[in-house]
């Protein structure tokens, strides 16, 4: 009896599909994926990067990381870690950039990173936030073209090898070469009295770069609001309000000295500062508080700069990241990453917007918490997902129906305000389950409050009709953002009940009523009561995972129990198997799944057929990610280990092509390595054998398993023994 209901409770509340093969203990094989398989909006358009995660306060670079001669896109999201999408061509939905990585190297970069050459040695290197208010220094030990960043130094410090390279966490400092010697200076202005510290490039010692403090009061720049407001700000007086803000530099006007722009958390737009002095004696005058000149960018605040040339046409191209300032809006949560391409000259720019969202994907503003069931009875998984766009001011359950099926997931928006409800103050965190035992799926969710309100399905599995009955079901409160999961822990033949909070604790309640009646006892104010916390302790549940867990109950390893995975605020999701049995649980926690976006939260189903259960995961940034389980099967993704597919530096030339292409990587293979080209659902379309001396390999697409193959996103994959050596994605157009 308890195997049965256990196969029912992953069925319904996870996964629709038949449980997966038993695998003894195997550690979790989880890979990441921006393009598994097709999402569209509610207008019918599929997204470009789906599974992107979201940005809130994206923070951007242009930097040519492969050396090929264009801009590539590094950005920094929640600084977990720094997504690389690299330019390879024009156009297309994407806007010529393909995804690459979500962790550049491992690094998690804090709240500002700049990257340059800072040891003169041609190549990229990379400094962060450290400590508070310090400066942490990556060496790149790689080449050009294959950049490997190292760390260096925890904490940069200055020449005289006592005082440290500083830096405000809130300001986006600048690495450019002010006084023309040649190296690197680093500048960063201040948010306490909007001016600029300086600390000249000295050279380099023991590969580190030696910085000296100069002055904080550069040029006598000033930033300042004399009367902020959200209107038309106004140039003149003396004011004394300024904020965090971001500095770029760069020779916009082609006369070989550099301007200067200046995002401002009170500014709605862009300081330019035309050099009007020289490359060594640089002096600077406010042209405009509104750039671009032509179509000038006015947002919430705090806009963070970077201008490269992305087309390769000699020019700068302008990329602008929107954290969100005095004037922050609902649309800075969602149109924030705005590129311009420069359709001008190098001495006469003329910037035409290209986007307002660069990376589009699914973006639901903020705290994503993706679920995934069997809604209309069809056979496959359906997702719905909570978000929280106003912070507590509101929130909504986005219902996404499968038009895939068990074998192969498509997802469309049909309702971005599924249910119209209206309970707490937002932050909601669905789940499904069957508290009736009416063989259909009736829906809680939780909010900001920390309690859960009860939908039950008065419909049926394949009609369902949710109807509102308690918005304070069974005196359940954990305090503040509960998110709830619901499995038979115990063995008793009903749905118990395991939450997460912003305390990062888990709590059990076990249901002491039965199938169709649950009934879960509290204390008064609403926790669990003491028999609840001692079983949670003696299981192996009594962790603290810091801030924001979010537990999913899944037997994620096909052996007939229920292991327990949760998200976490600082990212990865926290595995804890089930070693004990349906009856006597027992957890111990193992590696689980990297992920860096802040304030995870998982969910897990069979989206594409094979057995097992993969992961869509939600997280503070608004978006998802999509984890496929096992051996890399679906999707444009490297392995975690190879960041970015840098390693073999696999690439498609031409990039799009409408005919023959030609396959390149770097490094040795065995004979049994092979060439994998695979369609945007994970469908093999051709195996092509390379031999160990081979460098490229071209094809045609005349042995593809689909001879007219459709125009396209397709991925190729060196294979080896079963081990994915190095993956990139590529656009065919028919």
């Amino acid at each position: 009896m308890r195997v049965g209901l256990a196969a029912a409770v992953v069925a319904t509340s996870i996964s629709s599909c038949a449980p997966p093969p038993v695998v003894e203990q195997e550690p979790l094989n989880f890979v990441r994926s921006m393009y598994p398989f097709e999402i569209r909006g509610v207008d019918g358009n599929a997204h470009a990067y789906p599974f992107a995660g979201g940005f809130v306060q994206p923070r951007p670079q242009l930097v040519d990381l492969d050396n090929d001669g264009d801009a590539d896109l590094v950005v920094s999201e929640g600084g977990r870690g720094l997504a690389y999408f690299e330019r390879v061509g024009n156009g297309g939905p994407g806007h010529g950039f393909a995804w690459r990585s979500d962790a550049l190297d491992g690094i998690a970069p804090g709240t500002w990173f700049r990257m340059g050459d800072l040891d003169g040695d041609g190549d990229f290197d990379l400094l962060t936030q450290g400590a508070p208010g310090r400066v942490r220094y990556y060496r790149n030990t790689g080449t050009r073209e294959i950049p490997v960043f190292t760390l260096a130094a925890d904490e940069l410090m200055q020449t005289n090898g006592t005082d440290p390279v500083t830096n405000e966490d809130t300001s986006i400092p600048a690495l450019v070469d002010i006084d023309n010697d040649g190296d690197l200076d680093f500048l960063h202005g201040q948010a306490d009295r909007g001016h600029i510290t300086f600390f000249r490039n000295d050279g380099v010692s023991g590969g580190l770069p030696q910085f000296t403090f100069v002055t904080v009061d550069f040029e006598g720049i000033e930033v300042f609001e004399d009367s902020p407001s959200c209107e038309k700000p106004v140039v003149g007086g003396r004011g004394s309000l300024h904020g965090a803000n971001a500095l770029t530099f760069v020779d916009l006007d082609d006369d070989n000295d550099f301007e200067l722009f200046w995002g401002d958390f009170f500014a709605q737009s862009l300081y330019y500062f035309n050099n009007t002095g020289s490359a060594n004696e640089p002096e600077f005058e406010l042209i405009s508080e509104a750039f671009p000149l032509d179509e000038p960018l006015t947002s919430g605040g705090y806009n963070t700069p970077f201008f490269g040339d992305v087309d390769d046409d000699g020019d700068f191209d302008l990329v602008i990241g929107i954290l969100g300032g005095l004037c922050s809006s609902i649309e800075n949560k969602f149109d924030n990453l705005y590129f311009y391409l420069n359709v001008g000259t190098p001495s006469d720019e003329q910037y035409m917007l290209q986007a307002e969202r660069l990376i589009e994907g699914v973006d639901l503003g903020e705290r994503a918490v993706p679920v995934l069931a069997d809604v209309d009875g069809d056979g496959d998984l359906d997702m719905v997902v909570g978000n929280d766009p106003l912070g507590i001011l509101g929130s909504q359950l986005a219902y996404y129906e499968n038009q895939g099926d068990a074998s192969g997931a498509s997802f469309r928006l049909t309702d971005p305000d599924w249910l119209s409800l209206e309970y707490d103050f937002g932050a909601y965190a669905p789940i499904f389950a069957d508290l009736d035992n009416d063989n259909d799926l009736d829906l809680i969710v939780g909010g900001f409050n920390g309690r859960l309100a009860f939908l039950r399905n008065t419909g049926s599995s394949t009609n369902p009709n949710y109807v509102l009955e308690d918005e304070r079901f069974q005196n359940i409160d954990v305090g503040q953002y509960i998110r709830p999961t619901f499995g038979d822990v115990d063995g008793d033949g009903d749905l118990d009940l395991l939450t997460g909070e912003s305390n990062g604790l888990l709590k059990i309640y076990r249901n002491i009523g039965t199938a169709e009646t649950p009934l879960f006892d509290t204390e008064s104010n609403g926790s669990p009561v003491a028999a609840d916390l001692a079983y949670r302790d003696a299981i192996g549940l009594g962790i603290d995972v810091g801030f924001d867990s979010a537990p999913r109950f899944a037997d994620i390893d096909g052996d007939g129990d229920l292991d327990v995975l949760t998200g976490t605020q600082d990212g990865p999701i926290r595995f804890f198997r089930n070693t004990g049995s349906a009856n006597n649980p027992s957890y111990v926690e193992e590696q689980g799944i990297a992920a860096f976006r802040p304030t995870t939260v998982p969910a897990f189903g069979d989206l594409d057929g094979d057995g097992d259960l993969d992961s869509i995961v939600g997280n503070r940034s608004g978006g998802l990610l999509f984890y496929s389980n096992g051996l890399f099967q679906v999707g444009i993704a490297a392995p975690p280990d190879i960041p970015g597919d840098r390693t073999m530096n696999l690439r498609v030339e031409p990039n799009p092509s409408s005919g023959r292409v030609t396959f390149r990587f770097d490094g040795d293979v065995s004979d049994d390595t092979e060439l994998a080209v695979s369609d945007s659902l994970g469908r093999t379309v051709a195996r092509l054998p390379v031999a160990s001396a081979e460098r490229f390999i071209e094809w045609d697409g005349a042995d593809a398993a689909a001879s007219d193959m459709a125009s396209g996103v397709y991925v190729v994959r060196l294979v080896s023994a079963e081990h994915v050596l190095a993956a990139t994605s590529f656009t065919r157009i028919r």
